[in-house]
C-alpha cells in the first residue's frame, strides 16, 4: 500500500505499525507507532482520517494454530472491533478491512460471496473463519447503521485468497507456505519437509494486486459491500516448490512429505467476477511472475543483511 500512494499529491498518510518501521519512506509518509489492542490509540490513529485502510492482523497458518489455538484467533477480533469502533467514534467516512477467506466452507468449485455464510468453515480455520464471519456481519451492519442515522460511513471488506508477495512474513510457524517454501528452498534445506501429501491447492495472488483492489473499492463503494480478491486459479504445494526448486537452480534438493501432520482443505478456489464487474478488477502479477519477483527480493534482503 505505501508503495502505491508514497508521492501521491495532495495524499498524506499515516503508516501505522507495532514493532517493525515501515521499510518505505516518502514525504506524504507519516510512520506512527501504535498498539490497536488499545482502542484509545486507535482512536489516535484515525482522528481525522478520511479513509482508513484496516490491514492489520496476525499471521495464523497451520503451525502457529497447532502451537496455539486461541491467541491467533482473539487477537485478530480484538484488533478489527477497535478499528471498527474507533472507525464509527472519529467520524472515518470510508474503511477497506481485510478479511479473510478462512471463513468460507470447503467446497470442490469456486467459491463466490454467496457461499460466504454457507455450511461451516474448515475444521483447521474454524476460529478464524468464525470470526471473519462475525466481523463481516459487523462492517455490515455498521454501514447499514450509519445509512439510517445519517452518518458517512462506507465499508467494503476485502476477501483475499492466499496473499505472497515481496516483504511477506519468511520466518518462523507465522509463514505461510509459499514464503516458507522460498526460506527452505533458497537455504538450501536438505530435506525440504512439506506437511500433508502437497497436493493441496491455493488460489494465490499478489500483495500489489491486493493493494490495487483495496483503492478501488475506497472509490467506487458507497454503503456496504464484500468482494472476493483472488486470482481465480488454483497450484498445488507441489507444484509451486517444484517452481521454486527450479527458478533457484536447487538442482539436488530433497523433498520430504509429512503425512503425519496435519493437513488443510484440499482446494482453495476464488471466483472474482463480482469484483472484476463492481471495481473493475483482475489480478494483473501471473504466479510465475510473482515467485520470481518475491524469490528475488527475499534474495536481496538477505544480502543487505550480510553486508550489514
Amino acid at each position: 500500500m505505501l508503495h502505491a500512494l508514497a508521492g501521491r499529491p495532495g495524499v498524506h498518510v499515516r503508516a501505522v505499525y507495532n514493532r517493525h518501521k515501515p521499510d518505505v519512506e516518502a514525504a506524504n509518509i507519516e510512520a506512527i507507532s501504535a498498539d490497536l489492542l488499545d482502542p484509545a490509540q486507535c482512536r489516535r490513529v484515525l482522528a481525522g482520517a478520511d479513509r482508513a485502510f484496516l490491514f492489520a492482523g496476525l499471521l495464523a497458518p497451520a503451525p502457529m494454530l497447532a502451537r496455539d489455538p486461541v491467541g491467533a484467533v482473539t487477537t485478530n477480533l480484538r484488533l478489527a472491533v477497535n478499528m471498527l469502533e474507533a472507525a464509527w467514534n472519529e467520524g472515518v467516512p470510508r474503511m477497506v478491512w481485510l478479511g479473510s477467506t478462512t471463513a468460507y466452507p470447503e467446497l470442490d468449485r469456486p467459491l463466490t460471496e454467496t457461499d460466504l455464510f454457507t455450511g461451516e468453515p474448515p475444521k483447521a480455520w474454524a476460529g478464524l473463519g468464525w470470526v471473519t464471519r462475525y466481523v463481516e456481519t459487523f462492517c455490515r451492519h455498521l454501514a447499514e447503521l450509519a445509512a439510517k442515522s445519517g452518518r458517512d460511513l462506507d465499508i467494503s471488506v476485502l476477501c483475499p485468497s492466499m496473499i505472497y508477495g515481496e516483504y511477506d512474513h519468511f520466518d518462523g510457524d507465522s509463514a505461510h507456505f509459499l514464503p516458507a517454501l522460498i526460506r527452505r528452498v533458497v537455504a538450501r534445506e536438505h530435506p525440504i519437509e512439506v506437511w500433508g501429501d502437497g497436493t493441496q491447492k491455493r488460489d494465490l495472488i499478489h500483495a500489489s494486486d491486493v493493494v490495487r483492489a483495496a483503492l478501488l473499492a475506497s472509490e467506487a463503494v458507497k454503503g456496504y459491500d464484500c468482494f472476493n480478491i483472488a486470482a481465480g486459479t488454483s497450484h498445488s504445494v507441489n507444484e509451486i516448490l517444484r517452481h521454486l526448486i527450479a527458478a533457484d537452480g536447487f538442482t539436488d534438493a530433497e523433498i520430504v512429505h509429512k503425512l503425519d501432520r496435519p493437513q488443510t482443505a484440499a482446494l482453495r478456489q476464488f471466483a472474482g467476477d463480482k469484483a472484476a464487474r463492481v471495481l473493475g478488477f483482475d489480478a494483473e502479477i501471473h504466479i510465475g511472475e510473482g515467485i520470481r519477483r518475491t524469490l528475488e527480493w527475499y534474495r536481496g534482503r538477505l544480502a543487505g543483511e550480510r553486508r550489514v
